[in-house]
């Protein structure tokens, strides 16, 4: 990797501390209710009314639609693939109000972004309780099987 793809990385990710921070922003000024967000997030910093009311939009709509597409297929076995997922906490939402019966979910973005998120859910419980157990279990560590799932969806071509 150059010197200039390593810098537009890094400034790639930097967007999910961007919006993780304006998301729980949005969150602590009462826009939506997001319990598990707070365990990815370690300063709060408050955001424009203008900020807040676009990502309640997004928030909505995103929730909205994979429920209405979780909803249409009940008897059915679905897949989620989550592209760029960063810090984003739809997953314990909906794992939470039993949406992902019978669904797979992935989430892919950088290794790096996939381990300090693995090691965030690792550290609180009100997370890792809701992950399957033989992910908690496996030798290899779960930001690996994270990556290992990312690396499943990779192609550089």
């Amino acid at each position: 990797m150059d010197h200039f793809q390593g810098k537009r990385d890094v400034q790639v990710q930097g967007t999910n501390d961007r919006a993780t921070l304006s998301k729980f922003s949005t969150v602590k000024q009462g826009y939506y209710e997001d319990s598990f967000l707070q365990y990815f997030v370690s300063k709060a910093s408050r955001r424009a009314p203008i900020i807040h009311r676009s990502y309640y939009i997004r928030a909505k709509a995103i929730h909205y639609m994979v429920k209405g597409f979780l909803q249409s297929l009940r008897s059915s076995q679905k897949q989620i693939v989550s592209l760029g997922a960063g810090f984003d906490s739809l997953f314990f939402s909906l794992v939470n109000e039993g949406f992902l019966k019978d669904t797979k979910y992935f989430e892919v973005d950088f290794p790096e972004v996939v381990k300090q998120k693995a090691n965030l859910i690792l550290q609180h419980k009100e997370l890792s309780k809701h992950l399957d157990q033989s992910l908690q279990k496996m030798n290899s560590g779960l930001e690996e099987v994270l990556t290992v799932r990312i690396t499943l969806f990779w192609d550089a071509t």
